[in-house]
């Protein structure tokens, strides 16, 4: 039987990176998968838990730059241009399976479906009763599974970065998993959570790292130079920013006490 090829995707897996190649030049470096020495670094030492010392955290940051990555399309296959280096495709990985998945599932004709990769949620049509799929928004200082909004969607991805994933406490401070590849260190933008909204998953998991990473004014002027995006930010002073094209429909939840939610102008 044969399937039929999704919007954005090609027939071999290479193209995940092929794409985090060329929007990572659009986020300026803020995503970036040559990032693995880095991660790696921070994995170890999150685990003891210590902060990497300094000088392995710059030992790592001069490794990372994803314009040393060349891909042979033809081929197959890609090469880093020094030793050390190394691909980390954990910040879009996900979004790149939901992206097959649903590929798949169109190929085969489904016209409706939910695809849930924790955090990264790939919607076909529209609910088999009709109606737009409801997607909850995780509150940031909320239990697992409690949305601090919700947004109505169809034929969309909806993917959410934030500091209370994979973080750790130290000295009274916590550290998340989310990293700036300029700094070395967590990234500190003032958000505590980035939620964007597009037809590819693999797109919205990569602008959802970088406009994190970016913060508020930044992450929104990058949003905002891009096609049928939208994007929900949350501050740390509990302020909910979101892109025009969401106005009408972003709901706040009973849980959001003390939230604001403003459209970004």
């Amino acid at each position: 039987m044969k399937i039929a090829r999704y919007p954005g995707l090609t027939e071999w897996p290479g193209e995940v990176i092929q794409t985090s190649g060329r929007l990572a030049g659009i986020c300026d470096g803020t995503f970036d998968i040559t990032c693995a020495p880095l991660t790696s670094l921070w994995r170890y030492y999150s685990g003891i838990p210590e902060i990497p010392p300094e000088e392995e955290i710059d030992k790592s940051i001069a490794l990372v730059d994803y314009r040393s990555l060349e891909i042979d399309s033809e081929s197959h296959t890609g090469r880093l241009s020094r030793i050390g280096q190394a691909v980390d495709l954990g910040g879009v990985g996900k979004g790149y399976t939901a992206d097959v998945v649903a590929w798949i599932y169109k190929g085969l004709g489904v016209e409706s479906a939910y695809i849930n990769m924790g955090g990264n949620v790939m919607v076909l049509g529209n609910k088999p009763d009709g109606g737009c799929w409801l997607i909850g928004i995780q509150h940031p200082r909320g239990r697992r599974g409690v949305p601090v909004c919700v947004l109505p969607v169809s034929n969309k991805s909806v993917v959410t970065s934030g500091d209370y994933e994979k973080c750790f406490s130290l000295n009274g401070r916590m550290y998340h998993h989310i990293l700036d590849p300029q700094t070395g260190y967590p990234t500190d933008s003032g958000l505590v959570s980035t939620t964007v909204v597009c037809d590819c998953s693999t797109t919205a998991d990569i602008f959802s790292t970088a406009t994190f990473v970016l913060g508020l004014e930044k992450g929104m002027d990058l949003i905002g130079g891009m096609t049928d995006v939208e994007a929900v930010f949350i501050d740390k002073n509990k302020r909910i920013y979101i892109t025009e094209g969401l106005r009408d429909c972003l709901g706040l939840t009973e849980e959001a006490d003390g939230y604001s939610c403003f459209v970004y102008k």
